[in-house]
């Protein structure tokens, strides 16, 4: 992957990834943390590649949380 890491790019591979999933978003959550939130409930699958692939970029030094709002 090669991304710049902004909030507008990230927000890209998850639309481009989840658009006919449901609502997805990159939430900035303090200084140094954001989550991947899914307003659905990810498959297994989807979140085995989500959480482990490194599908989704992590901007370096920056905890990454994976969220799912049913």
């Amino acid at each position: 992957n090669i991304s710049d890491c902004t909030i507008p790019s990230l927000n890209k591979i998850l639309m481009f990834m989840f658009s006919d999933r449901g609502k997805c978003y990159v939430r900035v959550d303090s200084q140094m943390v954001i989550s991947y939130v899914f307003e659905f409930v990810l498959t297994s699958s989807e979140l085995a590649i989500v959480q482990s692939s490194g599908a989704l970029p992590a901007p370096a030094g920056v905890t990454v949380n994976i969220v799912q709002q049913v």
